[in-house]
C-alpha cells in the first residue's frame, strides 16, 4: 500500500524520513514514499501528481511553521480530495490540536511523541490494508519491538532541528477545543481502527461501554486537559481533588493528576 508523506521545512522533513523508515520496520506491507528534492520544479512536480495518483493512505508532517504554507496546503488538499478523510492524517510535530488551523484541522491529528496516539496511528494504517493487514498481536508486538528506537530519534530530530516561532501560550478556550477534538478523533477513528485484543468496532457498536476498549492514556489524556482548564479557570487545586475523587478517582491517582497538571501549566 502506497503511503504518501508529505513535509514543508527542515523540522517537517526530518521528521518525515525518520517516518518513513519507521512504518516499513512496523508494517512490512506499506511502501512509505516521501520526497527529499528540493527543487520544486516541473519534473518535480509531475513526479509528486504521479504519486499521488497512486497513494492509498496520507500522512501530512505538520509544524508551527509550515502549517500555512501553500505547498503543504495543497498537498494535503490532493491527498484529501482523491482519499477518504479517514486514511488522511497529520503528524503534530510540535503542535497540540489547538494549534492547528483551517481546513487541516478537520484531519485525524497523531502525536508523534504519545506513544498510545502512534499505536493508533499504526492500528488505522494497518486496517487500510484490509485482509494485508497484520494480525492484532502480530501488530502489537511489532510495534513494540521499534516503538523505543522511533522516540528516541524523533526527540533528536526534534532538539537537532530548532523551530524558529515561540509557541504561544494556550488559553482555557484552547484547552476546551483541544478536549473536543482528542474526543472527536477517538470516535472517528473508532470506526476504522482495530486495536489489538480488541474486537472490530463499525457505527452500530454501542459506545456507552467505549473506553473499556481504548487505550487508558487516551481517557487519562482528557482528564488532565480537564484539569489544566479548571486550573486556568482558578479553581484551586484541593477542589480538583475533591471533584476528582468524588468521580470515582482514588485519592492517590488524584492527587498525581493534579500534581502532573500543574507542572504542565507551570512549563508553558
Amino acid at each position: 500500500m502506497e503511503v504518501f508523506i508529505s513535509w514543508s521545512g527542515d523540522r517537517s522533513k526530518a521528521v518525515a524520513k525518520l517516518l518513513k523508515e519507521w512504518l516499513g520496520d512496523v508494517i512490512q506491507y506499506v511502501d512509505p514514499w516521501i520526497s527529499t528534492e528540493m527543487d520544486r520544479g516541473s519534473a518535480w512536480f509531475e513526479q509528486i501528481l504521479n504519486q499521488l495518483g497512486k497513494t492509498s493512505f496520507g500522512i501530512v508532517c505538520l509544524t508551527a511553521e509550515n502549517q500555512h504554507e501553500p505547498w503543504i496546503q495543497f498537498e494535503s488538499g490532493a491527498i484529501a480530495k482523491r482519499l477518504d478523510k479517514s486514511w488522511v492524517c497529520t503528524l503534530l510535530v510540535d503542535l497540540g490540536y489547538t494549534d492547528v488551523k483551517g481546513p487541516l484541522q478537520n484531519f485525524n491529528h497523531t502525536s508523534p511523541g504519545d506513544k498510545e496516539s502512534m499505536r493508533l496511528l499504526i492500528s488505522t494504517l494497518n486496517g487500510a490494508l484490509g485482509e494485508d493487514g497484520l494480525k492484532a498481536d502480530k501488530l502489537d508486538r511489532a510495534f513494540e519491538t521499534h516503538w523505543g528506537t522511533f522516540k528516541a530519534r524523533f526527540d533528536r530530530a526534534l532538539s537537532g532541528n530548532q523551530p524558529n516561532q515561540p509557541k504561544a501560550e494556550r488559553n482555557a478556550n484552547d484547552l476546551m477545543i483541544e478536549i473536543l477534538g482528542t474526543v472527536r478523533s477517538i470516535d472517528h477513528r473508532l470506526v476504522h481502527v482495530k486495536l489489538p485484543g480488541a474486537p472490530l468496532i463499525s457505527e452500530d457498536v454501542d459506545r456507552t461501554n467505549i473506553k473499556n476498549v481504548l487505550p487508558y492514556q487516551y481517557w487519562e489524556r482528557i482528564q488532565q486537559l480537564t484539569i489544566l482548564l479548571e486550573l486556568k479557570q482558578g479553581t484551586s487545586e484541593d477542589e480538583i481533588r475533591s471533584m476528582l475523587i468524588h468521580n470515582g478517582v482514588e485519592p492517590m491517582f488524584a492527587e498525581l493528576a493534579v500534581r502532573k497538571a500543574v507542572e504542565e501549566l507551570k512549563a508553558e
